[in-house]
């Protein structure tokens, strides 16, 4: 791992007086946890056995928080039952955490709107300014701060990267949850990804997916869309809507069922068959992150540190997946490339 993160120069400078001496001896903090999909035993198993957890945990004891001695993680996750996370982030609210985090713009939308005060850092969530979750990215402004995604701009960006692997794909579907204020804004005219469209001579068409409870059927209408629309090429968007335990799993089924080439938001989807994946390095995001949490609970206010945005990003390929689907992989792509799964 590149150490560039922990030598970071920016205005999080973390030998501030205020943050070196407003941590009160002795107290036990409260770090509250809002997750969509993950269940609550997922996530205690996640901090304890995934690379970019472990990371983050591991850098919160480098800057002397060590769990079960000075703070405590409280999570609550919604199961998938997005109509559950504002009540959630009140529930975390009346538990009087000192710091909620959240990954994506959902749960981060339910988390300020439970609190104004209670700082909230975001891993890796869409655009917070683009939300309007902060005026600025040096200035945010109110009680959210953290690591924001180039959201719009990358969504154009999976779309080239698609292009450039499948070439003779002119007509693409694209599955987004409707729901989701992201994607929303992704699909607006003149949005980045409708430029980049023009600019490539492609055909989208939006194919709506929610993610509800009888996911598996959900999909399977999705895709039976995508086959009557003449779908040459799918472009999944990421969110609650298919993260979760066994989506990923089905979506990628489907996609080598119906000979599609795909691309989607993170390597887990490669790493199940998937063709392509392009995303922010989330152990990056994760690292850097606990230096967020690490200012806030020593006492900076929120709106202070400016919000960083993703610098580093992963390209994964599936070569056998590539071959199945009759695709030569351009050699300039393979030189991109973060890892190529063979």
């Amino acid at each position: 791992m590149k150490r560039r993160v922990f030598l970071y120069g920016s205005a999080l400078a973390f030998t501030s007086p205020v943050s070196a001496t407003a941590q009160q001896p002795g107290k036990v903090y409260r770090i509250g946890i809002l997750s969509a999909i993950l269940s609550v035993d997922m996530v205690r198993t996640a901090l304890r056995t995934e690379p970019y957890t472990l990371v983050f945990v591991q850098a919160l004891r480098e800057l002397g928080w060590v769990e079960g001695q000075n703070f405590v993680f409280e999570i609550v996750s919604a199961d998938g039952r997005r109509e559950r996370l504002p009540a959630l982030a009140a529930e975390l609210v009346r538990r009087k955490v000192d710091l909620i985090l959240v990954n994506n713009t959902q749960t981060t939308i339910a988390a300020k709107g439970a609190t104004a005060t209670i700082p909230i850092v975001i891993l890796g969530s869409g655009d917070a300014v683009e939300g309007e979750l902060a005026s600025s990215l040096a200035r945010p402004g109110g009680n959210v701060t953290g690591i924001s995604s180039l959201t719009s701009d990358l969504i154009a960006k999976r779309l080239a990267l698609l292009k450039e692997l499948a070439p003779q794909a002119s007509r693409v579907a694209l599955l987004v949850d409707p729901a989701n204020p992201v994607h929303l804004r992704s699909l607006a005219d003149g949005s980045p990804l409708h430029e980049t469209a023009r600019t490539l001579n492609m055909t989208l068409f939006r194919v709506d997916a929610l993610g509800a409870d009888d996911f598996e059927q959900e999909f399977e209408q999705a895709f039976a869309v995508m086959t009557h629309g003449r779908a040459q090429a799918l472009l999944v968007f990421g969110g609650p809507h298919v993260a979760g335990v066994e989506r990923p799993v089905r979506i990628v089924n489907l996609a080598a069922r119906h000979l599609v080439p795909e691309i989607y938001e993170g390597a887990r989807f490669t790493t199940l068959g998937g063709l392509i994946s392009y995303a922010p390095d989330q152990i990056e995001i994760y690292q850097r992150g606990a230096y967020y949490v690490d200012r806030v609970l020593k006492g900076a206010k929120p709106s202070d540190p400016p919000i960083e945005r993703s610098t580093k990003f992963r390209l994964v390929i599936n070569a056998k997946t590539a071959k199945a689907l009759g695709l030569t992989i351009p050699p300039s792509l393979l030189l991109r490339a973060d890892q190529v799964i063979e």
